[in-house]
């Protein structure tokens, strides 16, 4: 089991996952699925590695029979990660160094929502810097995750990241109001010039979808690209630490050299983002001919398995218009999408040039990217009130009394999950669960 504290979770054998989420459970495995931990394990490190104020990313409790063992796992200044075994509050012996990309990879598959941020104290409504320290993002884009996940696993002529966190600055804007269950959805800016500042075009888009939007300066088109995809990762990370996200929601935007940073996200980590708007700028994971002897080349390739699976089940919305000179390869890039079955549309306007749309056009490219998340929420919203004035019509609004009625609120919170009927259920199965709106 791998919790969120350090206390090892006792759940009910019908909890869902929405219920152990609320328990600060992150995972469970059994048997060989155990082996997934196992993978990601790599050389030895001396526990020296781990600082006295090392942040610990979560706790792994390890049981067979009647023996058990706990394992903590931290974050170490360079960002990569270390596992130990906890003796009465201490670490005891060695350190195991963890394969990061792996890792990550992995935790980015668990509901960190038990994991309380510490409240953010912008203005909603203005741009401003965020107060440091600044988060590592979850991923680091180190030689061997620039590799896996941008070449397959193929040799890479990127150099990895050599950004120093501490001296970079990031720009935040908070909406005008949250979305659905007080959580926000998160719009990282890759910005073409060292400005950062997140575009005034986003506001009412951003404010109408409850959407943080966020940048880092001097991460424009004269630095290396590895550099401000990094950045963006730490953005993304640095938000997810202090305000309420929900993870299914995360997208990127970016224009010129930041649009085809921006698609490069959406093809690389689609366990992270789930859509992106490259506007006047895309890149793409094959090489296609110009027809005059010259080619675009890859900018990475393309993910397999289940990478893949999730790719297709994303957005992407390009924008761009005759009069700009990446409209052509844009173009060429969107048919090439969709022939492979990805979920693309063409955001084409006549008038457009090389320069950032209206803010109406980009609020409809936006929405687009955003609606299947809002379709399954107004569904699973309509089915849980539904499922919960049922339960109360019978049994009335108390708590379960038998195994039928628990039954009953435990499926609403597995047909309908984080919406308000699902907190209600969840509350009246005695989980500590917040009133909230949908």
């Amino acid at each position: 089991m791998v919790t969120v504290g350090i206390d090892r979770r006792t759940l009910d054998g019908d909890a869902s996952a929405m219920l152990a989420t609320l328990e600060g459970v992150l995972a469970s495995y059994s048997g060989k699925d155990v082996g997934r931990l196992r993978a990601i394990q790599g050389e030895g490190a001396d526990a020296a590695a781990v600082a006295r104020d090392a942040p610990r990313v979560c706790t792994v409790h390890l049981g067979r029979g009647d023996l058990s063992a706990r394992v903590d796992v931290f974050r170490i200044d360079d960002g990569r990660y270390v596992a130990g075994r906890i003796v009465d509050g201490r670490i005891r012996g060695k350190l195991a160094r963890l394969d990061s990309e792996r890792f990550a990879t992995l935790a980015q598959g668990w509901d960190w929502r038990a994991a309380r941020p510490t409240p953010g104290d912008i203005e909603p409504g203005r741009v401003e810097q965020m107060p440091k320290p600044y988060r590592i993002g979850r991923f680091v884009l180190d030689d061997e995750t620039v590799s896996r996940r941008m070449f397959g696993g193929g040799r890479s002529r990127i150099k990895a990241t050599e950004r120093v966190l501490a001296n970079e600055t990031i720009f935040i804007r908070i909406p005008e109001r949250t979305g659905p269950a007080g959580r926000y959805g998160v719009l990282v800016w890759l910005d073409p010039t060292p400005g950062g500042r997140p575009p005034g075009v986003f506001f009412e888009v951003c404010d109408e979808l409850g959407l943080i939007c966020v940048g880092a300066q001097n991460a424009g088109n004269g630095r290396p690209a590895v550099e401000r995809l990094q950045l963006a990762f730490d953005a993304l990370a640095t938000v997810e630490a202090r305000y309420p996200i929900d993870d299914d929601r995360v997208y990127a935007a970016g224009m010129s050299g930041g649009g085809r940073l921006s698609s490069m996200l959406w093809g690389t980590f689609p366990d992270v983002f789930a859509g992106a708007v490259p506007i006047v700028g895309c890149n793409c994971y094959k090489q296609i001919s110009r027809g005059d002897g010259k080619a675009w080349p890859a900018a990475f390739r393309r993910p397999k398995g289940e990478m893949l699976r999730r790719l297709k089940s994303n957005r992407i919305a390009p924008m761009s218009g005759p009069s700009d000179f990446n409209y052509e390869q844009t173009k060429v890039y969107v048919e090439e999408f969709s022939k492979d079955g990805m979920d693309v549309r063409f955001f084409e306007h006549a008038d457009m040039a090389h320069v950032m749309p209206t803010p109406e056009r980009f609020a409809e490219a936006m929405r687009w990217v955003d609606q299947p998340w809002r379709k399954r929420r107004q569904e699973d919203t309509e089915r849980g009130r539904a499922m919960l004035a049922a339960y109360i019509a019978e049994f009335g609004e108390r708590g379960a009394a038998s195994a039928e009625e628990r039954a009953r609120l435990v499926a609403i919170t597995i047909e309908a999950p984080w919406t308000s009927s699902a907190y209600l259920a969840a509350a009246l199965l005695g989980y500590a669960a917040p009133a909230v709106d949908d």
